[in-house]
């Protein structure tokens, strides 16, 4: 499963840097030759498309932070009923499962390279945006 997450983590990545080049490109060319109604209809499958993967590549990331969250509210759940059940005989498995739930790392990984989390989304979007600036940057120089 993690190899499969890994490639629809470059493939995300590639497509939505494709779709946004593209969408660049082709409404350069659009405005030099002039607008139609057209080429108005015609933006709307590159865009629907660059929603689509960025959509998907939301969720991807969504779930696990959502998971990892929910899993790391256990050990303040494990305290209050400790606190209440004091007395109990439950007190000691209580706490061996807090200390387990203490020590388990909860993050989801991706062969343990990196966390499946926010701060993925957003290093995916700035290094987009870096590689954006530079596709551009060729397309302006190539243009002349």
């Amino acid at each position: 499963m993690d190899f499969i997450v890994l490639l629809l983590n470059g493939w995300y990545f590639f497509m939505i840097v494709y779709s946004v080049y593209y969408i660049y490109v082709f409404s350069l060319n659009r405005l030099r030759e002039g607008l139609d109604a057209e080429d108005i209809k015609a933006f709307v499958n590159p865009f629907t498309f660059l929603f689509y993967q960025c959509t998907q590549l939301y969720f991807m990331v969504l779930i696990p932070t959502m998971c990892t969250e929910q899993a790391r509210k256990v050990v303040p759940l494990l305290n209050s009923v400790s606190v209440q059940y004091a007395e109990h005989q439950t007190d000691s498995l209580i706490e061996i499962l807090t200390i387990d739930c203490l020590e388990r790392d909860v993050d989801i990984t991706n062969y343990g390279l990196y966390s499946i989390n926010r701060g993925l989304l957003f290093g995916m979007i700035a290094t987009m945006s870096s590689y954006m600036i530079i596709l551009v940057q060729f397309h302006i120089e190539r243009q002349g």
